[in-house]
């Protein structure tokens, strides 16, 4: 929308240059799976608010290839800049989460209440059973509000 204001309706190249790097700063924080996706979105852009103007999608022959090309490209280049920038990363790994230290508690960290999903629906069944028989509830501490 940008660059629609800016003009780029008539300087379609530069409006193709601008979307080729969008294209490939998206794709450098993508994995590879995602970059022909990646190009034929921002090539949909292109073409229907640049090339084509009101959002309408249209194939316009080898033109469109070449601007799908260069997308596509962009896209490729993207992705390949971030492996690289992700393969060479030299800071420090995180800390592990509490959860990934083979379940050893951590020293001084509130520990969460393991649930047996059988004890609850047990305990449940008992609860109405004695609702039922107009009982006390079977559990000790146990508030029904």
């Amino acid at each position: 929308m940008v660059a629609v204001a800016l003009g780029g309706t008539r300087q379609q190249d530069g409006s193709l240059a601008a979307f080729a790097a969008v294209t490939a700063v998206i794709a450098v924080r993508s994995v590879p799976v995602t970059a022909p996706g990646i190009a034929v979105i921002a090539w949909m852009f292109d073409n229907g608010f640049i090339v084509s103007r009101h959002a309408r999608l249209a194939w316009h022959g080898t033109a469109d290839a070449i601007r799908l090309g260069v997308l596509s490209g962009a896209a490729i280049i993207g992705v390949l800049a971030g492996w690289y920038i992700r393969a060479h990363d030299t800071r420090p790994a995180a800390p592990p989460s509490p959860d990934d230290r083979d379940g050893q508690p951590v020293p001084g960290q509130r520990q969460g209440t393991v649930v047996n999903l059988a004890e609850v629906r047990d305990l449940c069944d008992r609860r109405d059973t004695a609702q039922d028989r107009d009982e006390a509830p079977p559990a000790a501490g146990y508030h029904d509000d």
